[in-house]
């Protein structure tokens, strides 16, 4: 349907085709986008689920490639990323209080999370109850007796 709609204009190109021909191609996509978006104004309006707000709080801590992987500075953007998280920006910014998700960038730990379980309680205690955090970690996996 996308491609339909999004090339339908192209049929009223001078010598392609029939003008009758353009000319209800072009109506028949803009019906069929029209009738799309009150679907979609319809089905919304009707879902009593969608009626809530839901907080997110998106966390970017701007710490450099060259800098994310210095052991000497994991603490340091750990604790970047918890204060972040939490942090209020304003009167009515609650920081992670107001929020149901929060999203931390790719990789966000700079260690093994499973090995960090003090990590696991800091962002356990930093987090309203029934929110969730999306972030991306490295892992390892065992390999024999490795």
């Amino acid at each position: 349907m996308v491609l339909i709609v999004a090339m339908s204009p192209a049929a009223l190109w001078p010598g392609q085709q029939s003008r009758r021909g353009g000319h209800l191609l072009l109506a028949g996509a803009v019906l069929l986008g029209l009738g799309w978006a009150g679907y979609g104004v319809v089905r919304l309006a009707g879902d009593a689920d969608r009626q809530g707000t839901v907080g997110i709080r998106i966390v970017q801590p701007n710490i450099g490639q060259s800098d994310k992987w210095d052991p000497q500075q994991r603490e340091q953007h750990f604790a970047t990323l918890m204060e972040m998280t939490g942090r209020r920006t304003g009167p009515q910014q609650l920081g992670s209080l107001g929020a149901d998700i929060v999203f931390w960038p790719e990789s966000a730990f700079p260690f093994l999370i499973a090995q960090r379980p003090d990590a696991l309680a800091a962002i356990g205690s930093a987090l309203p109850l029934g929110s969730t955090l999306v972030a991306g970690a490295i892992r390892s996996e065992m390999r024999g007796d490795e």
